[in-house]
């Protein structure tokens, strides 16, 4: 792929043009924060802990340290199968790993909070058939099904503590997400692959969980709605905001058409019902999107526009669009090599900074592109390339990716910004 730099790029988007210059931010309305990130340079500084693990995943910054989970699996995605039994923080300041102690009960690691008391850790452990929990009985088949867990942990007395499990049917893949006080569970993929479409909350401070309100129902003038496809959702502001894909279809004379349509939603802690939020403009789609919560603004990133009723590649679209939570009005983000691919996003309170590596078959970064929007002026800034690896790189693979608020950690490499 060509790297070649250019000065400035006339996008039109939705008959409205934007410049977007791809080099570093210019003008009297230069963020410094993406300046800095600009003139820095990335390191592979990230050695993970030895020890049995093929991979790490980086899933939360505490303030002091970067709560990461291992994976002793061999044959998949290292973030689908980290387990609480392998679990480490890393020190960024003083580039020292210390293990955690295995927790109460092995567990799938699917997300994790910090409260700013504790680490709170959401995820799935196995059960017999039809057992406790929130775990759906199963077949008779004498097979394992997952219940869903929490627990948390003190980095002051280093221990684990048994939190209250909800009262929803267990799920993978829901989108977890800390409010400020408390936490909110909402969506995903059932024992069976089915979208659920509910959620609750949960409060620290009494260890109980809340049912959120039920999601009201859904219609398409001249069009038949089927099954959910799936859920995104972030928090942002002082709500909860949910784009529910259906899957839709009508006959035609050439037999019939399939197509999708969202129901945007958001919900606020203390009301009983959901209100109506804004979907998202043509052609950007919040099935299997990245959503990232920008202060002001939430960004729906790459998402795909191939549902699973359809016959084609389930692709991110490339068109990606902001929502500004004072207006309630969408714009669209300007087109970026970055966008459109596995590409991990992460918001730095200043900057939306996107980092495409370029993995090798066991997740090792050997290269890629990096870049950051600011949402103020809409446009994208190039970041330092990440280094190519010119010998095979050996150990653990390390994904995820982390803002420190001073240093970026992605795939097992560390940008240092510039110096003020």
């Amino acid at each position: 792929m060509g790297r070649h730099r250019l000065s400035c790029l006339v996008v039109f988007v939705a008959a409205t043009i934007v410049l977007s210059c791809c080099g570093g931010p210019s003008g009297p309305r230069a963020n410094n924060a993406i300046a800095a990130l600009s003139g820095g340079r990335w390191s592979r500084a990230l050695a993970p802990p030895s020890g049995s693990e093929t991979a790490w995943d980086l899933s939360a910054w505490t303030g002091k340290y970067v709560v990461a989970w291992g994976s002793a699996e061999r044959c998949c995605d290292p973030a689908a199968s980290v387990s609480s039994q392998h679990g480490a923080v890393f020190d960024p300041v003083l580039g020292r790993w210390r293990r955690l102690p295995p927790a109460p009960v092995a567990f799938t690691a699917e997300s994790t909070s910090w409260t700013g008391r504790e680490v709170l850790v959401w995820g799935s452990a196995s059960a017999p058939s039809g057992g406790g929990g929130s775990a759906p009985a199963a077949a008779s088949t004498g097979a394992t099904v997952a219940r869903n867990v929490l627990f948390g942990f003190n980095l002051r007395s280093w221990r684990w503590k048994s939190l209250a499990s909800p009262n929803i049917a267990s799920r993978s893949g829901a989108a977890v997400t800390w409010t400020g006080t408390g936490l909110i569970v909402f969506g995903d993929q059932g024992a069976y692959g089915n979208a659920l479409l509910d959620g609750a909350s949960y409060d620290p401070a009494t260890d109980h969980w809340s049912a959120l309100p039920p999601i009201p129902s859904f219609a398409v003038p001249g069009w038949r709605v089927g099954k959910p496809a799936g859920t995104t959702a972030v928090w942002a502001g002082n709500a909860l905001f949910v784009w529910i894909t259906w899957e839709t279809g009508r006959t035609t004379s050439d037999g019939g058409v399939s197509s999708g349509a969202v129901q945007a939603l958001r919900w606020r802690p203390g009301t009983a019902t959901w209100q109506r939020a804004p979907g998202p403009p043509d052609r950007v789609s919040p099935f299997e999107a990245t959503v990232v919560s920008m202060g002001t603004d939430i960004a729906l990133l790459d998402g795909s526009g191939c549902l699973p009723n359809m016959s084609c590649a389930n692709v991110a679209t490339g068109r990606s669009a902001l929502l500004n939570l004072s207006t309630d009005r969408w714009s669209y983000i300007p087109a970026n090599r970055v966008l459109g691919h596995s590409t991990s996003f992460v918001w730095t309170g200043r900057a939306l900074v996107a980092v495409l590596p370029d993995l090798t078959e066991d997740y090792h970064a050997v290269g890629g592109h990096s870049a950051a929007f600011d949402p103020s002026s809409r446009l994208w800034s190039d970041l330092p390339q990440l280094p190519f690896a010119k010998a095979p790189v050996s150990g653990p693979a390390v994904t995820g990716t982390v803002w420190t608020g001073s240093v970026l950690l992605d795939a097992g490499l560390v940008l240092q910004p510039r110096a003020a």
